[in-house]
């Protein structure tokens, strides 16, 4: 599918999975920035943020993409933190879902940039209370590299 099409396609984007994979980060060396997917993904993205019919049946295809932005981020040479990861951590906190939190804490550590740019608040996006349970019946205070020696921070 063309960039140009998404507009149009979006709905059967959204409900077909067989369709992602042409999202999915994609390593190559090319004009398009290390993922020959990344303006498809973005295109997507960006088409998704002003979709007024996003709903919790495209939570799954949002959890895909932001795998796809967290492996881009991981991998690409030149680090930085994209705006369509941003795009994407706001779409998925919209749900107020606390098994997010795991993935938003794979996005703040994909890089140093995402370390200090992706905002922390994703983390917490499920609600304080919420989000402080789920952290401590998961005990990520030890099993996670973000969360561990946080403890005291996070409880203040």
């Amino acid at each position: 599918m063309e960039i140009h099409q998404i507009p149009a396609n979006v709905q059967l984007i959204k409900r077909s999975k067989s369709e992602w994979s042409s999202f999915a980060y994609k390593k190559c060396q090319d004009v398009y920035g290390y993922d020959s997917n990344a303006l498809r993904r973005f295109a997507v993205i960006i088409q998704l943020q002003y979709d007024k019919t996003v709903s919790e049946e495209d939570k799954e295809f949002l959890e895909f993409l932001m795998q796809q932005e967290i492996d881009m981020h991981r991998s690409h040479p030149y680090q930085g933190a994209h705006e369509s990861m941003d795009i994407l951590a706001y779409l998925l906190a919209k749900f107020k879902d606390v098994h997010h939190i795991r993935l938003f804490e794979q996005a703040k550590l994909s890089n140093f940039d995402t370390y200090y740019g992706f905002d922390t608040e994703y983390l917490f996006s499920a609600g304080i209370e919420e989000a402080i349970r789920y952290v401590e019946e998961n005990d990520l205070y030890t099993s996670s590299s973000y969360f561990q020696g946080m403890e005291d921070e996070i409880r203040t």
